[in-house]
Order: C-alpha cells, then structure tokens, then sequence
C-alpha cells in the first residue's frame, strides 16, 4: 500500500515537471513572438517617418513606446550590438 501511494506521488510529481517543462517552452516562443512583432512594427513607424516631417512627429511617441518595450523584453541584450543596429538601418533604408 505504501509503495503504491509513493509510485502515485512519482507519477504526479513527473507530471507537473513535464506541465513545467511545457509552459516554459510556450513562453519562451511567446517572448520570441511578441519581440519580431515589436521590432516589426518599429521598423514600419521608422521608414513612414523618413518621408515626412508631421509623420514622424506623430510617431515619436508610438516608437517610444515600442522601444521601452523591446528593451523590457530583452531584445536589446540580444540584438542591440552595433551588428544588428546596422542590419537594422539597411533594411529600413531597403524599406523606404
């Protein structure tokens, strides 16, 4: 009787690892998601904002925003090197 009570505990203690183990996964692609979505969305603002002075004014605070949050994610700890910020301009420069 013990022994089944202890296998039961096992049995339930793999099964939250596993549900961890899981959602960890799931945040981790989340994260990776709503960066690319971030990033995406800044890159457009930036290139509406090369032609036109009262646009860009407009967007000033959007981009901001975006950026508070790339930062609050980590995108800068991952692709805030200078590699990446030069990448970066080309393809808006490519964009616009």
């Amino acid at each position: 009787m013990l022994n089944q009570k202890v296998q039961e505990q096992k049995k339930i203690s793999r099964a939250i690892i596993k549900a961890q183990e899981q959602e960890g996964v799931i945040l981790a692609e989340l994260h990776d998601n709503i960066t690319q979505i971030l990033a995406g969305a800044k890159i457009y603002l930036s290139t509406a904002g090369t032609k036109d002075a009262k646009v860009k004014e407009a967007i000033k605070y959007p981009v901001e925003l975006i950026d508070n949050s790339l930062k609050r994610y980590g995108y800068e700890q991952h692709y805030g090197n200078a590699h990446w910020r030069d990448r970066f301009k080309r393809a808006c420069t490519i964009i616009a």
